[in-house]
């Protein structure tokens, strides 16, 4: 081989032609599209449960708050419209159960306890295909003997 054409040969890459090439950029992208797609549904998941989870602690929260208040203890029917109430439009009697629960015995300091559960669906089938509880327990101190509501 004369230096001339060895020289010219490594700059085209021994004989591959350029046209081979053509189209490879389209392939690789129409391959990873649907990976970064489902990855960027998966990041948006995480943030609508992450949301949820804050709205149902802070509901819970609120729902205890409201229950430690007054002189009776309030029925589960007012502490669950507290608690659709600071969640905003997230909770509703369809998705969401509310238990309240005021233990009994003897200590010094009785607490009232709410626990909100919501029923959360993801909008993408990987890797959890079917909807999932998000719950939250707060609970608050009463400041007299629990009394029931007459």
């Amino acid at each position: 081989m004369r230096p001339i054409t060895l020289i010219k040969s490594l700059q085209t890459g021994f004989g591959r032609r350029e046209g081979l090439e053509r189209g490879s950029a389209a392939t690789e992208m129409a391959l990873i599209a649907p990976v970064l797609g489902m990855l960027m549904m998966g990041v948006l998941d995480f943030g609508r449960v992450f949301n949820a989870y804050l709205s149902v602690a802070s509901a819970a929260h609120e729902g205890a708050l409201y229950a430690a208040r007054g002189t009776l203890l309030p029925s589960t029917s007012s502490i669950a419209q507290v608690v659709y109430a600071e969640s905003g439009t997230l909770l509703n009697a369809t998705n969401t159960t509310i238990a309240v629960s005021v233990p009994s015995g003897a200590t010094t300091t009785e607490v009232v306890r709410v626990r909100v559960t919501y029923t959360f669906k993801p909008l993408t089938a990987m890797p959890v295909s079917a909807s999932f509880p998000v719950s939250a327990t707060a609970s608050a101190p009463l400041p007299r003997p629990p009394l029931t509501t007459p």
